[in-house]
């Protein structure tokens, strides 16, 4: 009879992988949560605490598109500009003026296109993918290899090859080495 999987015969080691899938279902969708947050809000109304300065300015710049550097934010965005841009934000949020103030005020200068459209739910998925599919193909493997296993037919037994002249002739020799121990 066939034995099942390793993972259902332990309970341990299936709990185990429930909780870690628990945890990274849960991790994907604070992530996406706090993605999706307006940044308008305020950090306290998405239920963080409030953060520095020099940290909601990272913030607003990686949710601005930098008007130097194509296909960059503001934060990522290595010109000269752009650090002169990043600096700005510090120096304004330091001085008090709102988050909101500000990317308006970007707005009007570099124009619509420079927020970053709201991510969709499953952008935060997207780097589990690999990972999911790897263990997917891992467990594939391994059940198919199982299966190949249990399928093979056992070892030939070791009375079959007393049979073989060889092996007369070794059963002879241990019996006169016993009668002559004797």
């Amino acid at each position: 009879m066939r034995r099942p999987p390793v993972f259902v015969r332990h309970a341990a080691l299936r709990r185990l992988v429930f909780v870690a899938v628990l945890a990274a279902l849960g991790a994907a969708a604070a992530s996406a949560a706090q993605a999706q947050a307006p940044a308008s809000a305020p950090a306290s109304a998405v239920g963080l605490p409030m953060r520095s300065a020099s940290e909601r300015s990272q913030r607003i710049a990686d949710e601005l598109r930098s008007p130097f550097c194509p296909g960059k934010t503001l934060l990522n965005c290595t010109s000269g500009q752009a650090f002169t841009a990043r600096q700005e934000i510090r120096d304004r949020l330091m001085a008090g003026e709102t988050e909101e103030a500000i990317i308006e005020d970007f707005r009007a200068r570099y124009g619509e296109n420079i927020t970053n459209p709201p991510q969709p739910w499953y952008a935060a998925v997207g780097p589990f993918v690999p990972a999911i599919v790897g263990v997917l193909v891992l467990a594939i493997i391994t059940w198919r290899w199982r299966k190949s296993r249990a399928g093979e037919a056992p070892a030939a037994p070791v009375e079959a090859a007393a049979a073989s002249p060889d092996a007369d002739r070794l059963a002879r020799l241990r019996r006169q080495v016993a009668t002559e121990e004797d």
